[in-house]
Formats: C-alpha cells, sequence, structure tokens
C-alpha cells in the first residue's frame, strides 16, 4: 500500500511538470471534471464529442447560411429581370390616356385591335397583346365600346376585351313618340359616347316611320346598325296585330304611317287623334288641302309659331299647303296611339280644327266658323 501511493505521487509529478492529461484508464485516480475515482472515466470523451458537435454544427450552419444567400441573390436577380420584363413589356405606357373610351367595331381583328391599342399609347407591345388574346380567349375580340378610367396594364385589357368588360353601364334612353330619324340621331348623339350621327342617318333613311318610339337599354357593343335594328325590330313586333287591320283600312302601309307621324304632332290625346284623323281623311277625299302644320320641323326645322308666309309656300313635296294629299311619307316615327288613330278616325263632318292657348281641341265644319274660332281662342294670331 505503501508503494502504491508513493507511485501515485510520482505519477502526478510528472505529468504536472510534463503537462500531460489524466491517467488513461484504467488507472485508479480522481477524475477532474467530475471529481469521482474510478477505474475508467468518459467525461474527457464526452467533453471532446461536445465541443467536436458543437464544431460540426457551426460548419453545418455555415453551410447553410451560404446556400440560402446563393438562393437569395438568384431569387433577387430572379425578380429583377421579372421586374424590367413587365415594365418593359407588359405595364401600362407613361402616356396612357385615362378616362378614354375606345371603341371596338364588329368584324375588326386582333391584329388590328392590337395596332389600334398601341397607337393610342394603351399598350406597349401589339405583339404581346396578340399573343396574350390567343392565350386568354383563342383571340375573340368582343366588339363594343370600353371606358378606361385608369392605367391597365396589358393582361389586363386582354381580359377585358375578349370577355366584354365595358367598364361602361347600359345607357338607358327615352325615344319619344314623334321624333324623326334626324331629331332620334341628335338624341343618341348626346347620350352615348362614340356615336357616329351621321352613319345612324344613312342607316335610317328609308326607315323614317318605323323607328318605334320607345325605352331602349343600349348597351356598349350596340352600334349603329344595331341600334336601327333593334327600334326597327321592335316597331315590326307593335305594328304585327294590325296588320290585318291596315289591309283592310284601304290604305297602304306608308299611308297608315305618314298619316299617324301627322296625328302625332298635331293632337295629344287619344280622342283628339281620332278626331283629328276623322277630319284630315275627310279633307283628302273632298280633294282639299291638309294645310298641317306638323310637316315644316321635317322639312325645315320650323314649328308653328315660327313660320311665315313665306314659310308656307316652301318648293317641298312634304308641304301639305303647296301640295295635295298626304306627304311621300312619314315626317316622323309616330306611337302605337297615333297609329291606331290613323286606322280608326272617329267619323264627323268636320273638316277644320284648331288647338286653343290651353291646349283644348275646336272644331268646325266651314272655313268662316274656323276662322271664328281662331279669333276666340287665338286671338291675335
Amino acid at each position: 500500500m505503501l508503494f502504491g501511493c508513493f507511485r501515485n505521487f510520482v505519477m502526478k509529478s510528472m505529468s504536472k511538470k510534463q503537462g500531460q492529461k489524466k491517467p488513461l484508464p484504467n488507472s485508479i485516480d480522481v477524475c477532474g471534471i467530475c471529481q469521482n475515482v474510478c477505474e475508467y472515466c468518459s467525461c474527457a470523451d464526452k467533453k471532446m464529442a461536445g465541443y467536436q458537435s458543437h464544431v460540426a454544427g457551426k460548419v453545418k450552419n455555415w453551410k447553410h447560411w451560404k446556400q440560402w444567400k446563393i438562393a437569395g441573390t438568384i431569387l433577387v436577380a430572379i425578380f429583377l429581370w421579372l421586374a424590367g420584363i413587365y415594365l418593359v413589356f407588359f405595364s401600362a405606357p407613361g402616356s396612357f390616356p385615362t378616362g378614354v373610351i375606345v371603341k371596338i367595331r364588329k368584324g375588326s381583328t386582333v391584329g388590328q385591335v392590337a395596332d389600334g391599342l398601341y397607337q393610342h399609347h394603351l399598350i406597349r407591345s401589339p405583339i404581346l397583346f396578340k399573343i396574350l388574346s390567343r392565350v386568354v380567349d383563342d383571340d375573340k375580340i368582343i366588339a363594343g365600346e370600353y371606358k378606361f378610367a385608369g392605367r391597365q396594364n396589358v393582361i389586363d385589357i386582354a381580359v377585358r376585351l375578349t370577355h366584354g368588360f365595358f367598364g361602361i353601364e347600359t345607357s338607358k334612353i327615352l325615344i319619344e313618340e314623334g321624333h324623326s330619324v334626324k331629331e332620334v340621331a341628335d338624341l343618341l348623339d348626346k347620350n352615348l359616347p362614340a356615336f357616329d350621327k351621321d352613319t345612324f342617318i344613312q342607316l335610317a333613311s328609308d326607315k323614317e316611320g318605323q323607328l318605334f318610339p320607345d325605352t331602349y337599354f343600349i348597351k356598349p357593343m350596340d352600334d349603329e346598325s344595331d341600334i336601327v335594328n333593334m327600334m326597327n325590330d321592335n316597331f315590326n313586333l307593335q305594328i304585327k296585330p294590325l296588320e290585318s287591320e291596315i289591309s283592310k283600312s284601304g290604305h297602304s302601309l306608308n299611308e297608315i304611317l305618314t298619316m299617324a307621324s301627322i296625328i302625332e304632332l298635331e293632337a295629344r290625346t287619344p280622342e283628339s287623334r281620332r278626331m283629328v284623323s276623322g277630319i284630315l281623311w275627310n279633307r283628302i277625299k273632298k280633294g282639299m288641302k291638309l294645310q298641317v302644320d306638323a310637316v315644316f320641323p321635317y322639312i325645315m326645322n320650323k314649328y308653328s309659331l315660327k313660320l311665315t308666309v313665306n314659310d308656307l309656300q316652301y318648293d317641298s313635296p312634304y308641304n301639305t299647303y303647296k301640295y295635295l294629299g298626304l306627304p311621300p311619307g312619314p315626317v316622323g316615327n309616330p306611337g302605337l296611339d297615333a297609329i291606331k288613330a290613323a286606322l280608326e278616325p272617329t267619323k264627323s263632318n268636320y273638316l277644320y280644327y284648331l288647338s286653343g292657348k290651353d291646349g283644348t281641341m275646336h272644331y268646325a265644319t266651314t272655313y268662316k266658323a274656323h276662322m271664328a274660332n281662331r279669333a276666340k281662342y287665338l286671338p291675335g294670331q
């Protein structure tokens, strides 16, 4: 035992002098880490393993950070590349005309639309628009009027034009009874953007009297031809129940509509319209000139109160002061009530009528009685 203690003393002294670590396993000693006496102590190995694990973790984290840095750099580069492409090709041009209304006419090709959009600074690339139109809906551009309230990129524009997102509400327009084709054109021109008044008048020139007065809801895609057809189709629908009565009347459709267009402007109530209808048919039978003021707004844009003696002799086949019988055609587009009045006149012996200042109608069988009514109900005129 004394020898063993001496040996341990010598070993400790040597280890301190030589800077050596604890004795190898199987030697009996006190561990400097856990302070336990044991034949084999694993604490040093554990400490080394922990250190190695710590270093390995650092290395692993550094590798991960480097990978993320590379990936982040690539993503930023891709983002900048895509942003550059968007700004150059997809974004709205700097001179994009906000608030503009663009009209796409029926039959326009995608190429024509693309060129038009490019020329008006709505897109940057006609080629890209054509590609997107094909991708979005196979080149199907929907005709109509499109309002661009704000800047939009080429993708949004392609989607709108291929799906009919007009950005304009349907226009509700009332066409009143008696309006001529020109007056209808003026009204539509005031209420519809990009409406071509001259085109409408040209298309409707042979349909005077057959554009039925009504309330119409006009879509942005409706062009001048669509509106003419819409009103004419409505007329055909309204007149169909009266076809039998017209054929039995002894008058042509044109004569009925011409008389109705005059009645529409000469009288205001159903009763007075039928009475005026009877009077005008009476005058025609007797070979008398109709002498109605209703034709002058149509032939010279003048109404009764502004007519002069010279105006009454204006040379026009529509001037019923100058020529016998009905005018060649309607002077406006009558409503259903006026058409029925032309077909169903009130029978009487009256040959004259006038409207007093209060709108009441006064009738006479002779010219002398008519002048008396004029002096009584329209003094000074």
